[in-house]
């Protein structure tokens, strides 16, 4: 006597679940994940959103077209915004006397915003090389060593001795 074994598809048992490999689950996700990264890989040295635009906001007495060229490095060979360093060029704008605080925000596709909180003179004081304007918070600046765009800002005068 022969037996007669009967085996069923998994497909005709009703479970269509069945049909995964339980050794292997997220194969899928596994693929997508691995597919943008390729894509990410390619579009990166392709340099796509450079920096084009660079919008000043805050400034008063520190005339942007002079400070440019400090910050100019960190731009200049028109990298993707996601690689142009932010905190290089905040220590290079707070060299500046007349710079309190800065900040730098990138803002996509292409454009940097820099925030300046500019120091408030209070006091014009004349010494016996240059005047100086003072702060509030006792810090001495002076024009030139910020290239000041606006000379209208009169605080009173006194003579230092």
């Amino acid at each position: 006597m022969t037996r007669k074994v009967v085996q069923a598809s998994r497909a005709s048992s009703g479970n269509a679940n069945t049909d995964r490999n339980p050794s292997r689950p997220g194969r899928n996700l596994v693929r997508i994940l691995a597919g943008l990264l390729l894509a990410a890989g390619c579009l990166i040295p392709l340099r796509i959103f450079p920096v084009r635009h660079v919008h000043w906001h805050g400034t008063r007495l520190l005339e942007p077209r002079r400070v440019q060229p400090r910050i100019a490095p960190f731009i200049a060979s028109h990298p993707p915004l996601w690689e142009v360093p932010t905190e290089p060029i905040v220590r290079e704008l707070m060299k500046y006397p007349v710079v309190a605080q800065a900040a730098v925000r990138k803002r996509w596709p292409d454009t940097l915003d820099i925030y300046i909180r500019e120091r408030r003179p209070f006091l014009l004081v004349r010494d016996p090389e240059a005047l100086k304007l003072l702060d509030r918070q006792g810090v001495y600046f002076s024009l030139a060593q910020g290239y000041v765009q606006d000379t209208s800002l009169r605080p009173p005068i006194r003579t230092s001795k």
